[in-house]
């Protein structure tokens, strides 16, 4: 009976390590060519956003709840919008001084969409906007600006999660880091309570403040929170409470080596600086979101200081298959062969609906080069009355089970 028991511990051991084994995406595997938005989406939904002179939009972060839609734009402002029409309703806070303003729109802004309110950034915290009544209801202090005096996690946290029991989390930020990734838990008053990394060498300091402003991304599947950082990172992260596990691994970079290179670089008038660039080739990786069947992903292939391509991939966990899309032009997404309408690219996943965007200029350009692409009642409807300058569509993909 005692080596029965023992056996069972044994194999029930070597299932648990299996189970948490991290996923291993190689890109170097995937299938590429045209990917039909069909093969993974069981229904679309377009809300085409009012455009009015206080609603002009470029390309903004969306964010969804069950009756708004809002917007969000780097260095520009917020715009509240009926879910279901797109109608403009009205600004979200302002920029200003006031108690209900926000300090600039430089880093990301958070939804907590239990709470229903919008965090923005007020520079040494986040002012929390209930989006009913447009009102602060809660601000969280930057845990930097805390230890000031004792020069203590300086690291700057560029955008706030609402954690659990009244904490939140961010990731800190430093660019000394390399590989070392950290996340602080701490409550309103900035008092971080603990440091969750990835328990790889802490860097050595060697000033008193970090420059960079990576923002992270968590993701809530079922129970489990899961974390990436940079987008030059190629983890995923499971957050547990006293440490952060490989969840998901991408491979790809380390068959170039080492990932950057020394070149120069002209910024006009005869400036030429020494600098650390990407070597060609390079992947990067954003907007990863999983849910229980797929890995969904974009990438950028670099050259130099920026990247020349931008392409969606999504990972099927049920096949263990990789599929990319074909790298033809600046943004490869997949092709929305159910109503005809172009490429689809994600911008993130909220439960089991992705969410992206149509710009107008963009979409009204690929129906002049495909003239034969056969459009939908829904995809005539909605180029019906479509204008180069209009504001862009928003677009609700629900994922197949």
């Amino acid at each position: 009976m005692k080596y029965t028991y023992i056996l069972i511990s044994f194999l029930l051991s070597l299932t648990l390590q299996a189970k948490d084994k991290e996923l291993v995406i190689d890109m170097t595997q995937a299938k590429v060519g045209d990917i039909p938005l069909s093969r993974i989406v069981s229904k679309l939904e377009y809300i085409p956003l009012e455009l009015t002179k206080e609603s002009l939009l470029k390309k903004p972060s969306v964010f969804l709840t069950d009756r708004y839609i809002i917007t969000s734009e780097f260095a520009g402002k917020i715009c509240l919008f009926d879910r279901k029409s797109g109608k403009y309703l009205r600004r979200l806070s302002q920029e200003g001084g006031g108690p209900d303003d926000y300090a600039h729109l430089m880093t990301n802004c958070t939804l907590d969409k239990k709470r229903n309110v919008f965090y923005v950034d007020i520079w040494k915290g986040w002012r929390g906007i209930d989006i009913e009544t447009n009102k602060c209801v809660n601000e969280v202090i930057r845990p930097k600006y805390r230890y000031e005096k004792e020069q203590k996690y300086q690291q700057l946290i560029n955008s706030l999660y609402p954690y659990k029991n009244g904490l939140y989390m961010g990731l800190a930020n430093d660019e000394l880091a390399n590989d070392h990734c950290a996340l602080y838990v701490f409550n309103k008053d900035g008092e971080v309570l603990r440091v969750i990394d990835n328990g790889l060498p802490v860097p050595e300091w060697h000033g008193g403040k970090s420059s960079c402003y990576n923002s992270g991304r968590f993701q809530k599947v079922g129970d489990k929170l899961y974390f990436n950082g940079a987008s030059d990172n190629d983890t995923v992260y499971l957050v547990e409470e006293e440490r952060l596990v490989p969840a998901i691994i991408f491979h790809f970079n380390e068959t170039l080596g080492k990932k950057s290179e020394v070149g120069t670089v002209e910024f006009g008038a005869g400036n030429i600086e020494t600098v650390q660039r990407y070597k060609k080739g390079y992947l990067s990786y954003s907007s990863i979101s999983q849910t229980n069947r797929y890995v969904l992903f974009n990438s950028m292939e670099w050259e130099g200081l920026s990247s020349n391509i931008s392409f969606s991939n999504y990972y099927d966990k049920k096949t263990k298959q990789l599929y990319s899309c074909k790298r033809e032009g600046e943004r490869c997404g997949f092709v929305n062969d159910i109503d005809g309408l172009g490429t689809f690219f994600m911008q993130r996943l909220d439960g089991n609906k992705l969410v992206g965007l149509l710009m107008p200029e963009e979409l009204l350009d690929y129906m002049e080069t495909h003239k034969d692409v056969k459009l939908s009642s829904t995809g005539k409807k909605i180029l019906e009355n479509l204008q180069f300058d209009d504001n862009p569509v928003v677009v609700i993909a629900t994922l197949k089970e």
